[in-house]
């Protein structure tokens, strides 16, 4: 996953790709998570995505939006538990998993 610059927020990490959707981040009541999952729908088993190639997870965050263009997912903004909103977007091509 690589770091873009933007100027804008929005509240979700959820991106739909054909048969599958892939989440990123979220809170569990108590604390952001930077956890990147994959959802099979034609095997209906969830895969967590690790990023060990190159590139950078981004920090643990809730509220951000996510979204697939040209095979790319992108995920934007966000915000961490003291409340700071994050003005950058991530890119994560799917097929070679960075």
């Amino acid at each position: 996953m690589r770091c873009l610059d933007t100027q804008q927020s929005s509240p979700r990490g959820l991106c739909k790709r054909s048969i599958t959707r892939f989440i990123f981040g979220g809170w569990d009541g108590k604390k952001c998570l930077n956890d990147f999952y994959e959802f099979s729908l034609e095997a209906s088993i969830w895969y967590n995505i690790s990023l060990n190639s190159v590139g950078q997870r981004p920090s643990p965050r809730y509220r951000l939006d996510g979204c697939e263009i040209g095979g790319r997912l992108y995920f934007f903004g966000g915000v961490n538990n003291e409340q700071k909103k994050f003005n950058t977007l991530y890119e994560y091509d799917p097929e070679v998993r960075e």
